[in-house]
């Protein structure tokens, strides 16, 4: 009872009321007699109330006034304190900031006096609810009491919800309880709204499903919703039964709800009688009769963890209990579970009824970092806690499990290394976790039990997850099992070790899994050697199969005939992944070593051409190391049968890393080429050659240049003009610096391939490069010039940009960045310092002076060095002075060591000359390599000085570059004649020497990729890429081995080290396409003349020829007279050439030999009798039996000169007309000339060298920028030029889509070229404006190029001449191959100023 301001004791204005009263003629009040103090009625009333409240229990509130009441010009309390409190035991007493008349009245809700009478309230109310619960819950326990004993259920399961809670941190599961079908699914029920009424977390073993559960307890209860748990588990058998789970969630129910309390108490006063066992009467009696024909608009929420947890076959019959819940019925479930086909079905046939949300691996990954975050033991140091959560993380897969279990190990560990090793080891109770689930797995039906045997076995052993397609293919080739399961179907059945994620990819549960599943035992496990043996197996039946049968044939546009077998959807992983099963599998099975010898000698060539379509030829690459591997085993393991194998594969393998880096570009453009054409360009001794390029008349090669691979991988040419001056590898790229300031950037890739893919513009020659560990930084130098330059890979190349460009004093003569690459260390030779820019801003730090004080006083230690040398860990530094010894220095300390001195030079005033030096890459082998001016290469400690080798080359050979491989083993070094020279570091032993390719002498640089197994060559012009066998893995050689790797050295005079080159420059054919006549030098580095003999492509003599043949022009074949020509620079001689008629032997006789300074055309009439001939002043027409002039003319003798195909005439195309001359008389046919009507787009210098061939009508002009490709090609039919003729208009044609590099000639209506991938190509001249593609012929090999201007002739419709360097090589039958590519581009671009 509330009293505000009320008078219990009266009021001492009661008396002065009374007077006012009196006073003013109104009379008295009785009830102010009551008021005053002391009155009797009062007192008998408080007396009384006393007695009520204490009968009754009131609860007395009593406000008092704490402002007086103003009276006109009078201030006083109306009820004071004393009389406003009644003085009650327990009576609450509480001030009201106001006077008498404002006791009870407020201004507003925020009104103080307000809150002060609002907080009393609702205490008492509080109050009041607590004294009416207590008597109730005394009434509920006993009710309670008789419900447990009545359900057999002794107590709610809060400790297992205790324990869950307590594993849960703050943040987590939020992804779960944000998720729209959980919000609806509580919201709606609240609502009264219809909504599905079950709630399925799906999610794999160990998710953290449990957790889950006991996060949605709380969110429910959080907000004052009826809850009912429960928790099924392996380890509460008794717990995890359906009669258990209904009589718990019975009893809670009772708890919670009045209504539901009170009809299980009606149902034990109607002695209702239950058996605990028999969940189907528990449902019937107790929820289906009573509880859930209660009517209440308030929801009941069910949680139930690991329904498939639940003993026997009671899941499914709960679940569908579930379903049969009326529209109307006021439960709501959310239950886990693991994914399971029978639940599948269900939820499949009621989707209405059961929505389910997927414990999904990014939700799972978001609550594991929150764990691992709140539990990791912290580090010191914030990036070590980063990266070990990360890793933690990255490792958990999404098991909670592990990562609990990790976790609690590594709260032990006391060191960042101890918990690194704990990450990596596997939980022992992950063995128990994963042993349960392969329990019930080992106790399926035999064909089952094969089946999902195989099912793992597939996802363990994969080398990527299958997709759920290609795992039923795996499975029916396997084990003969036609799988029908769906993704859920598929775990449930090998108890959810695999998850499906939503690309339908199969993965395993976590790696824990896969290395549980493969260690021995009795039972259930996967034999890794036998699993890798039987997927090798069926991978290699598919390749022997019909889908990889080769093609019938070639038709003449290059298609394949073959009908292709039927496609596997497990192809394309056989294809990729075959070779890595043979290397994981048994070396002792028989049947993969016969299918792998079968498949490489009958469908390798398909599956090549299957992977160059995909366009990655890293696989096959891969799969070459991987049989490399795989044959060793079996050759160790069975010598009888692996010798044959290995043998077999090792041929196999050398042929494909060597038709990887030669045929990149060809089988990448044209994988079909692999069966037709790559083949007869292998070396004839080549396994590929010989098992694939059967001995054909129309399609063969003559000529070749070697019977078998050399160690030389592939050949790269520089832009025209431009010189290697650096070079620089790392694990990704391979640069080459320039002469003319470029910076090329080409992939260094394992399979092979070296495409160029950038250029950089540095400015100057590029005298240094070096990269980064990572290939992220490249840094250059040209004098004075030092730039930093980042690399970003992209998915259709690189992208590069320059970070800073410094300007440097001096010229280094080395450059590299430090180890952890945060700074470039430059070596000054002038001032025999190192220093140290951050490649952070480009900054210089001090510089390192390594001059020895002690020895300044020598004559050359005050010198300038000619060389400083850094090893790579920049610990130590040697100085190379002019005929001086090394002197070496300790980085770290900046201390002097000392001077190496070679034996037999100790003390010695002048050294040989220091050539070149490298330290070896292992610091604890403490080594350092020296080449020397007189011939030696020694290898010495640094640190001791001590020498540890020497080897002499021998008079006159001297190494110019020296470079070692990253792992110390092999020092490689290049001599002053092209060879290359390959020893043991440690010892010197010699093990291999790789001879000059023809004529190429001085290499500038080598550079070993970062695997070691190969290295590059710059020589001027263009590089090599080598890869010796001795670099392979498996060709490790020690000191005794290497006697069988003896190398004999050829004397001088064998290697062509004071010879001219003798490469061809010039070919022409007879008419009747028998013979090829190739110009060329001899040794004397005069020119002759070779003749070859076209269909077996053997030479069958040489010409020598009067006057200085330096260098040739052109050849000319006349066939009415059989006269050679021969058009030098300054002459030209005319033969007569007498065929045998075996055609074994000729003879050649000399009929005119003329010497004119400054000769540029020479033609022979077409009747044989006269000679033409252009110098840079005149033409002239001469007699060719007695060499008299018949006519001279000095005007027209800078115009392009051609002889007609049709008439006896002579053309003379310049300034944009057609001029028409008699043969015989050199008078012109038409005075004015004839005008060529060129587009106004395309400008001509009337310079231009036209293009013509004997038996073609057509003259080709080629315009193109200086040092560029060809960018317009014009087409004039010669038979329209005619003395009659008022114009001529030529076809034209924008081709710089074609990229077109060396026009190779006119053959009939057709102009032959090859294009920047090395294509020899044609393009129709008859309807070239018009054309919408050009044909692709044949591929030359990289290896065979031998400078820009490659030497190509057309000879017969079939045949092709190909000049490669002293070699003549000729293709016969590959011009069938008319592979038609869509021309890209429009005809009308406009060309610029041409000259």
């Amino acid at each position: 009872m509330y009293f505000l301001g009320t008078p219990h004791r009266g009021a001492d204005l009661a008396s002065l009321a009374k007077i006012f009263l009196l006073s003013s003629g109104h009379g008295t009040k009785t009830f102010l007699d009551d008021l005053v103090p002391g009155n009797h009625t009062i007192n008998a009333i408080n007396d009384d109330f006393k007695d009520a409240c204490k009968d009754a229990c009131l609860q007395v509130w009593s406000f008092y006034e704490s402002v007086p009441t103003r009276f006109g010009l009078v201030d006083s309390f109306v009820v004071d304190k004393e009389s406003a409190v009644l003085g009650f035991p327990g009576e609450h007493t509480q001030y009201i900031n106001a006077d008498h008349r404002h006791i009870c009245k407020f201004d507003d809700r925020d009104s103080p006096n307000y809150k002060i009478l609002q907080r009393a309230l609702l205490t008492t109310v509080a109050e009041v609810e607590a004294e009416t619960s207590i008597r109730r819950r005394g009434e509920n326990m006993e009710e309670l009491k008789l419900i447990s004993s009545f359900l057999h259920v002794s107590q709610r399961p809060d400790a297992l919800l205790w324990a869950l809670n307590r594993k849960q941190q703050d943040g987590s599961c939020q992804w779960l309880t944000e998720d729209p079908t959980f919000q609806a699914w509580m919201d709606d029920a609240a609502d009264g709204n219809v909504s599905p009424k079950i709630i399925w977390l799906n999610g794999r073993p160990g998710t953290g499903k449990s957790i889950a559960a006991g996060h949605v307890v709380k969110h429910l209860e959080e907000r004052s919703l009826d809850c009912s748990f429960h928790f099924l588990s392996h380890n509460n058998k008794a717990g995890s039964t359906v009669s258990a789970l209904l009589l718990s969630l019975a009893s809670q129910m009772a708890s919670s709800s009045s209504i539901i309390r009170r009809e299980i108490i009606s149902m034990i006063e109607d002695n209702v009688k239950l058996r605990h066992e028999d969940y189907g009467m528990i449902w019937s009696k107790l929820f289906a009769d009573r509880i859930l024909n209660i009517k209440t608009s308030k929801p009941q929420f069910w949680v139930i963890d690991a329904i498939d947890e639940c003993c026997g076959d009671g899941m499914p019959e709960f679940v569908s209990l579930l379903l049969g819940l009326s529209s109307e019925s006021f439960i709501r479930v959310f239950m886990t579970g693991r994914p399971d086909m029978r639940l599948e079905r269900l939820i499949s046939d009621n989707s209405t009824q059961i929505s389910e949300i997927k414990a999904g691996k990014a939700g799972t990954l978001q609550d594991i970092e929150i764990f691992l975050r709140a539990k990791c033991p912290r580090t010191t140091d914030i990036d070590s806690f980063q990266a070990i959560l990360d890793t933690a993380l990255s490792k958990s897969n999404g098991i909670f499990l592990w990562a609990a279990l990790t976790v609690a190990r590594m709260e032990k560990a006391h060191n960042l290394e101890d918990m690194q090793a704990v990450l990596e080891e596997t939980p022992s109770e992950m063995d128990a976790f994963y042993s349960r689930i392969i329990t019930s797995l080992a106790s399926l039906p035999p064909a089952s039990y094969e089946t999902t045997k195989c099912i793992l076995k597939w996802t363990i052993c994969s080398t990527k997850p299958l997709t759920i397609g290609e795992l039923r293919e795996a499975v029916k080739l396997d084990v003969g099992k036609t799988l029908v399961a769906s993704a859920y179907q598929l775990e449930s059945m090998v108890g959810n070790l695999i998850l499906v994620d939503s690309d339908s990819r199969v993965h395993i549960m976590h790696e824990t899994a896969s290395a549980f599943l493969t260690k021995r035992r009795d039972n259930f496990w996967v034999n890794p050697l036998e699993a890798h043996s039987r997927l090798a197996e069926i991978c290699l039946d598919i390749l022997c199969g019909d889908e990889f049968a080769p093609p019938s044939g070639i038709t003449r546009l290059g298609h394949t005939t073959k009908v292709n077998g039927t496609k596997t959807q497990l192809s394309s992983y056989a294809s990729a992944n075959f070779s890595y099963h043979l290397s994981q599998g048994s070396s002792v099975s028989d049947k993969p070593i016969t299918l792998l010898v079968r498949f490489l000698r009958t469908n390798v060539l398909t599956w090549v051409e299957g992977i160059a379509m995909d366009g990655d030829l890293a696989v096959l690459g891969f799969a070459a190391r991987q049989l490399s591997v795989y044959a060793r085993r079996v050759a160790r393991d069975q010598p009888d049968l692996g010798g044959k194998l290995a043998d077999t594969v090792f041929a196999w393998v050398t042929d494909i890393r060597h038709i990887i880096a030669v045929f990149h570009p060809a089988l990448v453009t044209s994988p079909q080429s692999i069966h037709f054409m790559i083949p007869h360009l292998c070396p004839s001794n080549s396994f590929t050659r010989a098992c694939f390029a059967k001995s054909k008349r129309r399609l063969r090669v003559t000529g070749l240049l070697e019977d078998s691979w050399s160690d030389r991988l592939t050949t790269y040419l520089f832009p025209e003009n431009a010189y290697a001056k650096s070079i620089a590898s790392s694990d990704q790229f391979l640069a080459f610096g320039l002469d003319n300031g470029d910076i090329e950037i080409h992939h260094n890739s394992s399979s092979g391939k070296f495409d160029f893919i950038g250029r950089l513009k540095h400015g100057r020659g590029v005298r240094h490069l070096a990269f980064n560990q990572s290939s992220t930084l490249l840094a250059s130098y040209s004098f004075p010039t030092l730039m930093l330059w980042e690399i970003r890979r992209l998915n259709n190349g690189i992208s590069c940009s320059c970070l800073w460009t410094k300007g440097i004093d001096f010229s280094p003569s080395h450059v590299m960045f430090s180890p952890d690459g945060s700074s470039l260390t430059l070596a000054d030779p002038e001032k025999t310092t190192i220093v140290v820019v951050r490649a952070a801003d480009g900054q210089g730090e001090d510089p390192i002076i390594l001059v020895n004080e002690v020895d300044r006083a020598r004559m050359w230690a005050s010198s300038s060095s000619v060389r400083v040398l850094l090893d790579p860990g920049q610990k130590l530094a040697a100085v190379a002075h002019r005929n001086a010894s090394v002197a070496l220095w300790d980085l770290e300390a900046v201390e002097f060591i000392g001077y190496f001195e070679k034996e037999g030079s100790e003390g010695v005033r002048i050294s040989p000359e220091t050539r070149d030096m490298v330290f070896n890459p292992v610091p604890k082998l403490n080594l350092l390599a020296i080449s020397y001016g007189d011939g030696n290469l020694v290898v010495c400690d640094p640190w001791t000085l001590d020498q540890k080798g020497k080897y002499e080359l021998g008079l006159g050979v001297l190494i110019d570059v020296l470079a070692a491989t990253s792992d110390g083993r092999i020092l490689a070094g290049g001599d002053g004649y092209g060879r290359i020279h390959l020893f043991l570091f440690e010892s010197l032993t010699r093990i291999h020497q790789i001879e000059r390719p023809y004529e190429s002498l001085r290499i500038h640089s080598i550079a070993f990729a970062t695997d070691n197994l190969r290295f590059v060559d710059s020589r001027g012009s263009y590089c090599n890429v080598w890869e010796p066998l001795v670099l392979l893995p498996g060709e490790a050689l020690d000191e005794g081995s290497a006697e069988q790797y003896a190398v004999v050295q050829k004397p001088l005079e064998e290697i062509g080290g004071l010879k001219w080159s003798e490469d061809i420059s010039t070919l022409i054919q007879t008419t009747d396409e028998a013979y090829v006549f190739a110009g060329r030098k001899d040794r004397r580095g005069l020119g002759i003349v070779e003749v070859y003999e076209v269909s077996a492509g053997i030479s069958i003599a040489k010409l020598p020829l009067d006057g200085p043949y330096h260098d040739f022009r052109y050849l000319a074949w006349n066939d009415e007279k059989s006269l050679l020509l021969v058009v030098g620079y300054h002459c030209c001689t005319v033969a007569h050439i007498s065929f045998s008629k075996t055609g074994a032997k000729l003879s050649a006789t000399g009929i005119l030999c003329l010497k004119e300074p400054g000769l540029r055309q020479a033609f022979i009439s077409p009747d044989g009798s006269s000679l033409f001939v252009r110098t840079e002043s005149a033409v002239k027409l001469i007699r060719i039996h007695n060499g008299k002039a018949i006519e001279e003319d000095t005007d027209v003798s800078q115009s392009s000169w051609v002889s007609h195909a049709t008439d006896t005439s002579l053309m003379a195309l310049e300034g944009g007309h057609v001029h028409l001359f008699d043969w015989a008389t050199l008078q012109l046919l038409a005075p004015s000339g004839i005008p060529i009507h060129m587009p106004n787009d395309i400008v001509t210098t009337g310079k231009e060298r036209w293009i013509a061939c004997s038996g073609s009508d057509y003259l080709v002009l080629a315009t193109a920028e200086p040092r560029s490709r060809v960018d317009y090609l014009i087409s004039i039919d010669g038979s329209e030029i005619t003395a009659e003729a008022e114009q001529i208009v030529p076809q034209t044609r924008d081709v710089a889509s074609l990229e077109i590099q060396n026009v190779v000639g006119v053959f009939g209506s057709r102009l032959f070229f090859l294009n920047s991938t090395r294509w020899l190509c044609s393009i129709s001249l008859e309807k070239l404006e018009t054309a919408d593609h050009y044909t692709r012929h044949f591929f030359i090999p990289a290896t065979w190029h031998w400078g820009h201007d490659a030497v190509v002739r057309v000879i017969s419709d079939t045949a092709v001449a190909y000049a490669s360097g002293e070699e003549l090589i000729i293709l016969h039958g590959f011009l069938d191959f008319q592979e038609r590519v869509a021309i890209e581009g429009v005809q009308g671009r406009s060309l610029r100023s041409v000259g």
